[in-house]
């Protein structure tokens, strides 16, 4: 029941900035024009505002006055991630590495990275040695367990979000992805209590409030459930797996065909048919039951999916 496209934890990103002023970058580099470090600063001020091919000339003249600079191999290899060129970023990451191997940020990137190739064992590793240079960052572990997660290790994974939230106890997301965790060995009231923690400190987490309902519905306390979707749709009205939650609801508790099949065309108005595979419980058999049986349900259901998979509007 767990989204899982999490962004990876410690990774720079570029933030679009419209009207970005680089005049006074422009002046220290015009001051400065054989040391690196003013084009790597204008290059971090390109890369924020979004502009990273202009970013990645700046580096590209901070490393041939500088070939064994980290900072500027470090940010070239956080463009190279931003534009989903992995295996450029990978090989960047790596280098710097060459030149500076006790750099657990750098380790940490690659993990991120391995893991976009889809290399587990290769991000693992790298996670695993960001651990190793510094145990006292949970952003490694953060994402070795995430990727524990993804892989089935859902005792690995409690581990590591276990480690985090020791670290820093307010990761709401930790605490949801716990809790995912926990509800995969079968440990339900284990996992429940960790969607109410997130929730403590994140009261805005739909995710949490879908995954405890399912919770309370498998129980079901059907109106503990109710209370739960309804909160997840007053943060999000379009919040699509909220709207097919209260479908299950109308279902299941209140026998209330109507309902279900208004609030699942709702669903698949705002978007459950590309929502539905970033989760990992089957919406179809297993939560749904009875609905997914009814013929006008599954009309409904191959009509809007098959309109995603053409992409219609």
């Amino acid at each position: 029941m767990v989204f899982l496209s999490l962004p990876a934890c410690g990774q720079d990103v570029a933030v679009s900035s419209p009207a970005a002023s680089f005049d006074s970058f422009d002046r220290a580099v015009m001051a400065n024009p054989k040391s690196e470090l003013p084009y790597i600063a204008r290059a971090e001020a390109y890369f924020k505002a979004g502009q990273g091919d202009k970013a990645l000339s700046d580096l590209q003249t901070a490393l041939k006055i500088a070939p064994k600079s980290v900072p500027a191999l470090e940010l070239r290899g956080d463009i190279f991630f931003s534009q989903s060129n992995f295996v450029k970023a990978a090989e960047v990451y790596t280098l710097a590495l060459w030149y500076d191997a006790k750099n657990a940020i750098l380790f940490n990137k690659r993990g991120n990275v391995y893991v976009r190739m889809g290399n587990n064992d290769r991000a693992i590793r790298s996670y695993s040695r960001a651990i190793a240079l510094s145990p006292g960052d949970f952003k490694p572990y953060f994402n070795r367990g995430q990727l524990f997660y993804n892989t089935g290790q859902w005792r690995a994974a409690i581990a590591d979000f276990s480690k985090v939230l020791e670290l820093s106890p307010a990761q709401d997301v930790a605490l949801f992805m716990r809790g995912n965790s926990y509800c995969k060995i079968g440990s339900e009231e284990k996992s429940s209590s960790d969607f109410s923690k997130c929730l403590e400190h994140n009261p805005s987490n739909t995710f949490a409030y879908n995954a405890r309902g399912r919770l309370y519905m498998q129980k079901g306390d059907y109106e503990k459930a109710r209370e739960d979707f309804s909160k997840a749709l007053a943060l999000n009205p379009s919040d699509s797996i909220a709207l097919m939650n209260m479908a299950s609801y109308h279902w299941t508790a209140r026998k209330d065909k109507k309902q279900a099949l208004r609030f699942a065309a709702r669903a698949y108005k705002a978007g459950f048919a590309a929502a539905k595979p970033r989760y990992d419980t089957g919406f179809d058999m297993t939560f749904l039951k009875g609905l997914s049986e009814d013929k006008e349900f599954r009309a409904l259901a191959e009509t809007q999916e098959g309109s995603a998979a053409r992409g219609d509007e």
